[in-house]
């Protein structure tokens, strides 16, 4: 059993709204900067369609979590990126 509960992790984001998931719209981005919040992550992607950023919030160190999910609003978007 992890130390920590993954299920709150996943619930909770840096501006508090829920993630959408839709793993065939959705890109994963790692080793991010602490400063980086989800309007940021986003306007990086915006020349790729619409998209929404989901930064988890890591309770165990008070902070965002080292990584986020990109969602498209259209599967093209992704793949463009890509």
């Amino acid at each position: 059993m992890p130390p920590y509960n993954t299920t709150k992790m996943a619930e909770t984001t840096t501006n508090g709204e829920r993630p959408r998931e839709d793993p065939e719209k959705t890109l994963w981005m790692g080793d991010l900067a602490f400063e980086w919040d989800e309007a940021f992550i986003a306007d990086l992607f915006e020349g790729f369609g619409n998209v929404t950023a989901y930064r988890p919030y890591d309770p165990r160190a008070d902070r965002a979590t080292l990584y986020a999910f990109v969602t498209f609003e259209r599967q093209e978007g992704k793949d463009r990126c890509l």
